[in-house]
């Protein structure tokens, strides 16, 4: 067990990449979180980042095409964690 890079708490941790894609028609605006995070994280990060890109990702041919890799790495991301335990200690 290590220490979520997130919340802190001691608990199984996977060290994962989630993209975020905010597209505008000539302009993107592309965020991403990567580290060590426990599986209440993954799933806080997964949702939050992966709904934003779901909602304003599309707008911009460049932005269409970069958010369909973000959001089918993001879901491989997030189904490859599902094995974690929910188990963890507090700080």
């Amino acid at each position: 067990m290590m220490h979520c890079q997130s919340c802190g708490s001691r608990a199984e941790t996977r060290n994962v990449t989630f993209n975020q894609n905010i597209g505008l028609l000539v302009i993107r605006f592309p965020s991403v979180v990567q580290g060590y995070l426990c599986k209440r994280c993954v799933h806080h990060y997964f949702w939050k980042m992966t709904g934003i890109s779901l909602v304003l990702g599309w707008w911009g041919i460049i932005s269409f095409i970069t958010n369909v890799i973000f959001i089918a790495g993001n879901v491989g991301t997030y189904l490859g964690c599902m094995t974690m335990s929910n188990s963890s200690r507090g700080r």
